[in-house]
């Protein structure tokens, strides 16, 4: 069904490509907004100017988006337009496989969730704000049919899972918070993050052998767990900060602009001082780990409180 189903809508992803030349960087453009850097700076662009609340919610969206997407990706174990049709250019590099399309899942879960928090900050701007939101999801989601990246079922399905995970969010956004002041059930997330590895792990050895597609380049590995890693890290930071209890900070313009250069800073110096520990052996995975829990930390605990001391 399948392979019907992409040889038949290839013809989509041809047909976006024969737009004006023109468009390409916009395309370019809009496929940025769904990238793992875009997010590491808008996460503390919220946090410092808008609500630490709504930082923190955007940051387990995107990791259980992530992690979902991971996951249903070896479910499906679907190539990309650009792997089987050398009609169709791929005007970026991914090694994963297609279904569900990440950007078209992110898109939808994190720009909607932002349009709901800020029309409780702006509630005359309500309208206003979800029709940006629509515009952008729209705009990240064709970007990658034009870029060869997804067919459109990719995309739809990304929008599908993407519209669960935002409303899941929102009914149980009040049930999180009552876990974390629970002593008992906070300790007991510190085991998820490994659980979720475990059930990762479970669902990729049933996962077929990567079939062979020469067009895919040689950065070709749709079974890689990087992902997965990196997002039960990221969770762990969240789980393990969350003991540590900053008041929302009300500080004045400069320490606020102080805290996200320092943010920002921190999370290059990490990102790249640790990336080269273990690389290639087997302490990379564990030092993803640890990586990405450490940008967490100290995004969220570390230049947090190095604040109030500052303002003290």
């Amino acid at each position: 069904m399948f392979e019907s189903l992409e040889s038949s809508l290839i013809a989509v992803n041809i047909l976006a490509q024969k737009l004006p030349g023109s468009i390409e960087p916009v395309m370019q453009a809009f496929s940025v907004l769904g990238v793992e850097t875009f997010y590491f700076a808008l996460v503390p662009i919220i946090y410092w100017f808008v609500s630490r609340r709504t930082a923190v919610g955007l940051l387990v969206i995107l990791a259980v988006s992530a992690y979902l997407n991971s996951v249903f990706k070896w479910i499906f174990s679907r190539p990309r337009p650009f792997w089987i049709s050398a009609d169709v250019r791929g005007m970026a590099i991914e090694n994963t496989y297609g279904i569900p399309s990440g950007h078209a899942q992110n898109a939808i879960a994190v720009w909607f969730v932002l349009a709901v928090s800020m029309s409780l900050l702006f509630p005359a701007r309500k309208r206003l704000l979800f029709v940006i939101a629509g515009v952008v999801a729209f705009g990240i989601s064709f970007s990658r049919i034009y870029l060869g990246m997804h067919f459109v079922q990719d995309v739809l399905l990304g929008w599908l899972i993407g519209g669960l995970i935002l409303a899941g969010y929102i009914a149980l956004e009040k049930r999180i918070d009552s876990i974390l002041t629970n002593p008992l059930q906070h300790a007991a997330l510190l085991v998820f993050p490994f659980l979720m590895i475990g059930v990762a792990l479970l669902v990729r050895s049933f996962s077929p052998q990567p079939a062979s597609y020469p067009l895919a380049g040689e950065n070709y590995d749709p079974l890689h767990i990087n992902q997965v890693i990196a997002v039960c890290g990221t969770l762990m930071g969240l789980i393990v900060g969350s003991y540590v209890q900053i008041p929302e900070s009300k500080s004045i313009w400069w320490v606020r602009a102080l805290g996200f250069v320092a943010t920002l800073v921190g999370i290059g110096l990490i990102s790249k001082g640790l990336s080269v520990v273990g690389a290639g052996g087997d302490l990379e995975q564990p030092m993803r780990f640890i990586r990405y829990a450490l940008l967490v930390f100290w995004g969220f605990v570390l230049v947090p409180w190095s604040a109030k001391k500052l303002l003290s």
